[in-house]
């Protein structure tokens, strides 16, 4: 969040602290925010905050967005099946 020259500053900061060997814990719902910096993932679900997923980041978002794609799709042809539409 704010104006690019603070964002890069930001990251800047972030990967110093990877390069360094330490340890960050950054919450977000956009990934694309997080990929250039971050080496693992971890998905929770839910108000009790679940884990789902913990493994290397690309693979913790590509199957994250895979299992939503195929729950949209199986709500969806669940409502066409019921006369939901």
């Amino acid at each position: 969040v704010g104006p690019p020259p603070f964002k890069e500053k930001c990251y800047s900061r972030l990967t110093e602290l990877k390069d360094a060997g330490r340890g960050l814990l950054i919450a977000t719902t956009d990934a694309r925010q997080i990929k250039t910096v971050a080496d693992h993932g971890l998905v929770l679900a839910g108000e009790s905050s679940r884990v789902l997923a913990v493994d290397e980041f690309t693979t913790v978002v590509t199957d994250h967005k895979r299992g939503r794609t195929q729950l949209r799709k199986a709500r969806k042809k669940r409502k066409k099946r019921d006369g939901d539409d």
